[in-house]
Order: C-alpha cells, then sequence, then structure tokens
C-alpha cells in the first residue's frame, strides 16, 4: 500500500524547473524515513509500539509538505531554497511562518486530513518537528522525529542534528546503543536504500 501511494503521487506530479535531478532528493528522503520509523516501530515493546504500516506511512509521508509547496506555491519554495542556502542553521519552520503563515508540516497534514489518512499518520506529519509534542499518537511523531535526528547524525538526511537525550529512548521503551546498532546497519545498507527509492517516478 505505502509503495503504490508513492508510485500514484509521482505519476501526478510535476517535475521541479529549479531541481534538475526531478525529485530524486524527495524520494530518498521519504524512503529513508520510512525504513527508520519501521525500525523505531518494530523495536519499540508491544504496550507502546504503533503499528508498523502506520509507521512506514507516516516516514514516507513526512516531507509530503515539500512537495505541496514546490507545485501550489513555487515562489514561496524558490524564496526558502535560497534563504536555507544563505542559512542552513536557521529555522526553516519559523521563516515559513514569516513568508506563508504556515508551515509546511502544518499545510501537508491538513491535506492529508482532508484526505481521510488515519489521525496517528496526520498528527505525526504536523508534529514531527516538535520533540515535546505530548497529545494523541505521540509516540509516531515522536518516532518520526527521533528517525530524523539519527539520520541526519549520521549524514544521510540533510541539516543539523539536535541531541536526542536520554529520555527519549526511555518514553519509547527503547535502547539507544541497540537504536544505534541498527542504524549503523541501516546506513551500512546505503545502496538498497537508493535503490528503492530510485523505482519512484520522477525520482531521477
Amino acid at each position: 500500500m505505502n509503495l503504490a501511494m508513492g508510485l500514484a503521487l509521482g505519476r501526478t506530479l510535476k517535475a521541479p524547473l529549479d531541481q534538475p535531478e526531478g525529485y530524486r532528493d524527495y524520494w530518498q528522503q521519504a524512503t529513508w524515513q520510512a525504513q527508520s520509523a519501521g525500525i523505531l516501530a518494530g523495536m519499540m515493546p508491544r504496550t507502546k509500539r504503533p503499528l508498523f504500516g502506520l509507521a512506514y506511512l507516516a516516514g514516507l509521508l513526512h516531507n509530503f509538505g515539500d512537495l505541496v509547496l514546490v507545485q501550489v506555491f513555487p515562489p514561496y519554495h524558490e524564496q526558502l531554497m535560497r534563504w536555507q542556502g544563505d542559512n542552513p542553521a536557521g529555522d526553516r519552520a519559523a521563516q515559513e511562518q514569516k513568508l506563508m503563515g504556515f508551515s509546511r508540516e502544518q499545510i501537508a497534514a491538513r491535506l492529508l486530513e482532508n484526505w481521510g489518512m488515519p489521525d496517528e499518520v496526520t498528527l505525526a506529519v504536523r508534529h514531527q518537528a516538535d520533540a515535546d509534542y505530548s497529545g494523541p499518537h505521540h509516540y509516531l511523531a515522536r518516532i518520526v522525529w527521533l528517525g530524523r535526528q539519527l539520520l541526519t547524525a549520521r549524514g544521510v538526511m540533510p541539516g543539523r542534528a539536535d541531541p536526542v537525550p536520554q529520555s527519549v529512548f526511555e518514553e519509547l521503551g527503547l535502547s539507544r546503543q541497540r537504536v544505534e546498532q541498527q542504524f549503523d546497519a541501516l546506513v551500512h545498507n546505503r545502496d538498497g536504500i537508493m535503490a528503492m527509492a530510485g523505482m519512484m517516478p520522477l525520482a531521477r
């Protein structure tokens, strides 16, 4: 189901004119995040563990807001790209709020909600950047956030990784050592992830 959704999305999108490589980076990030969310969900205790399919889907759609900006708000996207190039360590969400009045996570969550996506996925996408979110389905939002930090720390995702306090691992019932080992193994399998991302339309 997740792969079918990715393929369907790809067929409805126009390649961005300001990105010669199309959506390759988008699909690579989506695939990395989906894999990481699935790994973390599978390692959690059964009493806290979200459904694997929902975790994977939340990871796959975590950067859906990027597509919305490219397709619907291209002038804003171009401005944000220039701003991020000049301020790589800046607060991207704050800049989006200043420029557009909403963040890419907010607009993506609103669309997913209107399309009838599961609440777990919608809330995880909306709150993925908020390490302190404690509302409904916060475990799923937290593993998307945690996966992003672990992948960024390993140079897989762009940006700067935030420090991950031990309390996050304890909250999710995870062993930091085992999680670190699993993510080292995931990154070691980089070629497999890149091949999976390359299956998506417009990925090249």
